[in-house]
C-alpha cells in the first residue's frame, strides 16, 4: 500500500495506513520515513489534542444514541462482546468470566450510548471491539511516533478542530445502522484485512 511519486530528483512516498490494524508495519514505516525529509499526517496525535477530542465527545450530547437505539441491539453487542473475551479464555474459568464479562459490558456499553455523543460512541465500542479481537497496533500513531524520533518535519492535513467538525457531520443513523449489525462485524473485520493486505485498492 506504498505509492513512490517522482518529480526530478525528489521523490515522496504515499502511505495508506490503516488507523488500527492486526499488524506490526513498524519497521516498513522506519524505512521510508528515515528516507525523507517531512512526514505529513492526517492529524495531530499530540496526547493533549486526543484528550480535546474525547472532552468534546462526551459533553452537550442532546440526541444519545440510547434514546434511539431498540434495546434488542444493545443485548445483541453485549452477547457479541463477551463471547469474542470468552474465545480468548481458558476453559476452566469461562463460566465464572461469562458472569463477570456480561455484567461489564452491559454497564460499558449502555454508559457509552448514554453520554457520548454518536461519533464517539461509534469509534470507543468498535476500537473496544477490534482490541478484543487483538487489533492493537494503530499505524499513524506508529509513524508520528518514529518521525518524532528520527526529528523529521512533522505537518497535519486537518487541525482537530476539523477533524471534530467531519465527525460532527456523520448523520446518527449511519451509525445506528452500523451498530445494528453487530452480528456481522467479524466478517467486515476479515474483509478488510484480506483485501488490506492484498493491496487490493478498488475494493
Amino acid at each position: 500500500m506504498i505509492w513512490a511519486i517522482q518529480v526530478g530528483a525528489k521523490k515522496s512516498y504515499l502511505i495508506g495506513t490503516s488507523h488500527i490494524f492486526s499488524k506490526n508495519f513498524q519497521d516498513s514505516l522506519n524505512i521510508y520515513i528515515k528516507k525523507v525529509e517531512n512526514v505529513v499526517l492526517e492529524g495531530p496525535h499530540d496526547i493533549d489534542k486526543i484528550q480535546k477530542v474525547i472532552e468534546i465527545g462526551v459533553k452537550g450530547n442532546k440526541s444519545p444514541l440510547y434514546d434511539l437505539i431498540d434495546k434488542k441491539v444493545i443485548d445483541n453487542m453485549v452477547k457479541k462482546f463477551v463471547y469474542i473475551s470468552l474465545d480468548r479464555i481458558i476453559h476452566t474459568v469461562r463460566d465464572f468470566a461469562e458472569i463477570h464479562l456480561t455484567v461489564y459490558y452491559k454497564r460499558q456499553i449502555t454508559d457509552i450510548l448514554k453520554n457520548y455523543k454518536h461519533w464517539l460512541a461509534f469509534f470507543s465500542l468498535w476500537y473496544e471491539f477490534l482490541d478484543i479481537l487483538g487489533w492493537k497496533n494503530y499505524m499513524d500513531m506508529d509513524a508520528f511516533h518514529i518521525a518524532k524520533n528520527l526529528n523529521k518535519n512533522i505537518y497535519f492535513l486537518e487541525t482537530i478542530e476539523e477533524q471534530i467538525e467531519a465527525m460532527e457531520g456523520i448523520p446518527a443513523e449511519r451509525i445506528l445502522n452500523f451498530l445494528k449489525k453487530i452480528e456481522n462485524w467479524e466478517d467486515y473485520i476479515k474483509i478488510y484485512e484480506k483485501t488490506y493486505l492484498e493491496g487490493d485498492l478498488a475494493n
